[in-house]
């Protein structure tokens, strides 16, 4: 399935996306931290209330989190590409909830930087809590997967070695445009 945080005339809600069409899911205002992930596995569907995808104002798919932790360099062609070595550990980062926007809202650039620069990330959105998981137990928890832009100032992220600070602006990171559920999606395709 393929779900999206929407908005429409002023009102928010959640909904699943087939074809064209947005079909709200009752009683869910979006996607994030107070959507069980049971009730995504079978949403109770609003079928008379559907619109059509191009009518509704996409928000970031999952405009509320608890957490955004990214990793940095994680595969040799980006590590080549920066002339670093692959890091023998995860090199990770975070981002505010406040940095989200919609796939197609505008990035607001910061007028302290000079040097805006992105990259297309796969996001993994995580549907519950889970610790000290194997595989199959961290995977489960796996709501879906999504589209983000790792906007980044890089005469700020350069200024230390922690990247916070080129990487955590406001309004500045679009997530979306939909959260897809693994059974959709070839986990075994590259980058």
């Amino acid at each position: 399935m393929r779900f999206v945080s929407a908005e429409l005339g002023g009102r928010r809600f959640a909904t699943v996306i087939e074809g064209d069409r947005a079909i709200p899911i009752r009683g869910v205002a979006e996607i994030g931290l107070d959507t069980d992930a049971q009730l995504l596995a079978a949403p109770p569907l609003d079928r008379a209330g559907a619109v059509s995808l191009s009518d509704v104002h996409l928000r970031p798919v999952v405009p509320r989190l608890g957490k955004i932790i990214c990793v940095g360099v994680n595969y040799r062609g980006h590590a080549n590409e920066v002339g670093r070595e692959e890091p023998s550990h995860p090199v990770l980062f975070t981002k505010f909830a406040e940095s989200l926007i919609g796939p197609s809202d505008d990035i607001c650039k910061p007028l302290e930087s000079d040097a805006m620069d992105f990259e297309v990330e796969r996001a993994v959105v995580i549907g519950r809590t889970v610790r000290r998981a194997n595989r199959s137990q961290a995977m489960s928890a796996v709501a879906g997967l999504a589209v983000a832009n790792d906007v980044t100032m890089h005469d700020y992220q350069r200024r230390s070695s922690q990247w916070l600070q080129g990487k955590a602006w406001e309004r500045s990171t679009p997530l979306g445009p939909h959260l897809v559920t693994l059974d959709e999606v070839d986990l075994r395709a590259g980058p």
